[in-house]
């Protein structure tokens, strides 16, 4: 089970890129995503990864 730190999260104002990098960096196929009080507002999925790469938003990435 992973708990504290090994949790992957960011903040819905966040861009799409940062979930992506902080699941890769803590190797887990999610991240909880908070708003700026930090409570929890959603979890992105890398399952939500695939199917908005598939809809062709990938330009909004690093915009």
């Amino acid at each position: 089970m992973h708990t504290g730190d090994e949790i992957p999260v960011v903040y819905e104002s966040d861009k799409l890129a940062s979930g992506l990098i902080e699941m890769s960096e803590k190797a887990l196929g999610m991240t909880i995503v908070k708003d700026q009080k930090g409570d929890l507002v959603g979890i992105f999925t890398d399952g939500d990864l695939r199917r908005t790469l598939e809809k062709k938003l990938i330009y909004k990435i690093f915009s």
